[in-house]
């Protein structure tokens, strides 16, 4: 524990120990500490001592008689050359010198340096070479393609509207249960010779048309619409407009469809 000019090292077992039993102890002691020199010696007055604690003669002389009980500190008395009393001279125990066997258990424990740790590394052993693993390229999955009956495929040929093959394929394989394949193929060509004018959004899917037996509906061609005959006001127009087409007029302008062309 050392003094200087601007600052004092406290020690951390002054602050941290159970040392002194009140905060006067402490503070006699921290007023000797900081008089104290190289040598852990000292030698304020006790009225110095007493200014500089804030406390009174008797408190400083029963701190000191107490702190040197505990071991703390050692008071010398010093004589002057002409016979008269100077001030004690104080030798303050430090941590050091208490642990070098006149402290405590408690002492030792709480001052000792820590003892120097080396961190040895756990050694390794040498890890095994992994074995090269056998890499087969992975092939690329092929998709056989869904083969169907020649039945089927013939349903599906003349069947106005091909969409969802594979819900049409289950479907008829439960239609055709109990059901003469003949009859099938003709209702199925007769509802395709039904729908040859339809659009194909407006012809049901082939699952839909299995599901809803629609072989049991009667179904006929719808027969070509004849064109109707042209009335005489038609015919008159039209025999107008071709011959209005084909003459030119004397002013030098041809007339087509009823629109005149420069």
């Amino acid at each position: 524990m050392n003094s200087n000019h601007g600052f004092m090292a406290v020690r951390h077992w002054v602050i941290r120990g159970n040392h002194f039993d009140n905060a006067n102890e402490k503070l006699v002691y921290l007023v000797l500490c900081d008089h104290t020199d190289d040598n852990s010696t000292c030698f304020p007055s006790v009225d110095t001592i007493a200014k500089e604690s804030l406390l009174c003669r008797s408190t400083v002389f029963k701190c000191l008689s107490t702190l040197e009980s505990k071991g703390l500190i050692r008071r010398i008395a010093r004589n002057a050359n002409d016979g008269g009393r100077q001030s004690n001279m104080y030798y303050i125990e430090t941590a050091e010198n208490r642990i070098q066997g006149n402290g405590s258990a408690e002492d030792k424990t709480l001052y000792q340096a820590p003892e120097s740790t080396t961190t040895v590394e756990p050694a390794h052993e040498p890890t095994p070479a992994e074995p090269a693993r056998d890499i087969t390229p992975v092939q690329p999955a092929t998709y056989k393609r869904q083969e169907y009956p020649t039945e089927f495929e013939q349903l599906w040929t003349i069947y106005p509207k091909h969409v969802a093959k594979m819900a049409a394929y289950k479907a008829w394989r439960k239609a055709k249960v109990g059901m003469n394949s003949a009859f099938l193929m003709a209702k199925v060509q007769a509802f395709a010779a039904q729908c040859a004018n339809t659009e194909t959004r407006f012809i049901p899917n082939f699952t839909t048309w299995l599901n809803g037996e629609r072989w049991n509906d009667e179904y006929r061609p719808d027969p070509p619409q004849a064109r109707k005959p042209a009335t005489n006001a038609e015919r008159n127009l039209q025999n107008l407009t071709q011959a209005m087409e084909q003459q030119t007029d004397l002013f030098g302008f041809q007339i087509e469809s009823g629109v005149s062309r420069q």
